[in-house]
């Protein structure tokens, strides 16, 4: 829940290997239907958004959650990617994007841009024919209009009211005493031993001891020295219910184990950032994240490739830093009037849509007869896996891809996740799919992918 648990990729790359490797001939395709089943963060779509510019096909987006919260976070961070260069450089989007991403308490900056959008989504999702005009990617025409009138609140919650309280430090408190027990006081220890014995041990190379337990105390997974983290991350609420002028909610229901290091943080076209000494990374995943971040932001900017450069990021792998005392404004103070305004129209992104549907698709997607054989490509998360049924193939076309997301970047035992793998390899046999993953091959499967006979 609000990120996922396999990194970042390009799911028209992942289609063209998997037609290549079994030889199939797919030339005259001139149009791409994928379907996200709960994939919890945009990570796949702005990965291939940002490697649209060498695709030269049409890509059509359709994305279910079950948690409007998360849909609602998904279009913010995906205008975060899509702002011009007249309201953020490339850095500023990049750091942006990494603390509303990740941490549970933002810089003002941040907190301020999350505000601002807000004001601008209550005219976008009130206003059709607005939302088209300022962010033409986005089709919100599906959603019924209970679920628009659950986005409102959700905007509306996200600004600076009297009402609008998220203490996300309780939240986060309670959470891992609950999770704990008796063993809080000696939290750190625990979080040491989850990541060394269990996270390192499931392929989680890059993540740093530091940066992953202040993450497991705090719940601020990127640090950086010039960052200031203090305001509330209010995307990331979940149920949210407006009762007068109060909301209530359940807090923060989302992963207080792994973290949000494995959807950037893992691996990297620049293979120097993944060096390592004696265990010690010289990188850590906060220094790769920023890394893939920042190319991703370009290439979807500039439309070409991104040539490495190291001036671009940060290198604090084995720097011990002061992670200092987090101070967080459980009501601070936001002139809405004095906010500075990001409505103008997001970049122009060719030949991509990006469609929200209904949260009944969850179930009843299966059985539409207009998604009958639509779909080429289909990411079906961990969480979403066991609302799959047998009727779930009558929404592959010819050729499709399937990728499922494994518990591999988990804390869970290895044989808790070899028979979760069990699990999907025998829905995948009950669906009669063809694996694609070589499961001879003995390294990580954070994702496995099968394919339509």
């Amino acid at each position: 829940m609000f990120w996922g648990f396999c990194e970042a990729r390009d799911l028209y790359s992942e289609y063209e290997s998997m037609l290549k490797a079994s030889n199939t001939n797919d030339e005259n395709k001139d149009v791409l239907n994928i379907l996200l089943y709960g994939s919890g963060d945009p990570r796949l779509i702005l990965k291939t958004i940002a490697k649209s510019y060498k695709h030269g096909v049409k890509i059509n987006f359709y994305v279910v959650e079950g948690c409007l919260e998360i849909l609602a976070r998904n279009v913010l961070l995906l205008n975060v990617a899509l702002e011009p260069p007249t309201e953020f450089s490339l850095k500023g989007k990049t750091q942006t994007f990494m603390d509303l991403y990740g941490n549970s308490l933002l810089r003002p900056i941040s907190h301020s841009y999350m505000c601002s959008k807000a004001k601008h989504f209550l005219n976008v999702i009130t206003d059709l024919d607005y939302g088209k005009e300022k962010i033409p990617i986005l089709n919100f025409d599906q959603l019924k209009y209970c679920e628009r009138d659950a986005l409102e609140n959700i905007f509306s919650f996200w600004l600076e009211r009297k009402g609008n309280v998220f203490n996300i430090t309780n939240y986060w408190e309670n959470r891992n005493r609950n999770l704990l027990k008796n063993r809080y006081d000696n939290r750190h220890g625990v979080f040491d031993w989850d990541l060394q014995m269990r996270l390192k041990d499931n392929g989680v190379e890059q993540i740093c001891s530091q940066e992953y337990k202040h993450w497991r105390d705090v719940g601020v997974a990127f640090v950086f020295p010039e960052y200031e983290q203090a305001m509330p991350n209010k995307t990331l609420a979940a149920d949210l219910c407006r009762n007068g002028t109060v909301y209530r909610h359940r807090g923060y229901v989302g992963d207080i184990t792994v973290g949000p290091f494995t959807t950037f943080g893992l691996k990297c076209d620049d293979a120097n950032l993944l060096r390592s000494e004696h265990g010690a990374n010289f990188f850590r995943a906060s220094d790769v994240t920023e890394r893939n971040v920042f190319e991703i932001m370009f290439e979807i900017q500039e439309k070409k490739k991104y040539e490495s450069n190291r001036n671009d990021l940060h290198q604090f792998g084995t720097t011990i830093l002061d992670m200092g005392t987090t101070m967080p404004t459980v009501n601070p103070e936001c002139n809405e009037i004095d906010l500075r305004k990001y409505e103008e129209r997001i970049l122009p992104v060719d030949d991509i849509t990006i469609t929200f549907l209904p949260r009944d698709d969850i179930q009843a997607i299966q059985n539409r007869a207009n998604f009958n054989g639509f779909f080429d490509i289909i990411f079906v998360s961990r969480n979403y896996f066991p609302f799959l049924k047998e009727d779930f193939i009558n929404i592959l076309n010819e050729n499709a891809l399937v990728m499922f997301e494994t518990w591999q970047y988990s804390t869970l035992r290895k044989d808790q996740i070899a028979e979760d793998l069990k699990k999907i390899k025998d829905y995948a046999k009950l669906l009669n799919l063809t694996p694609v993953t070589n499961y001879a091959i003995n390294r990580p499967l954070p994702v496995v992918k099968y394919k339509k006979c």
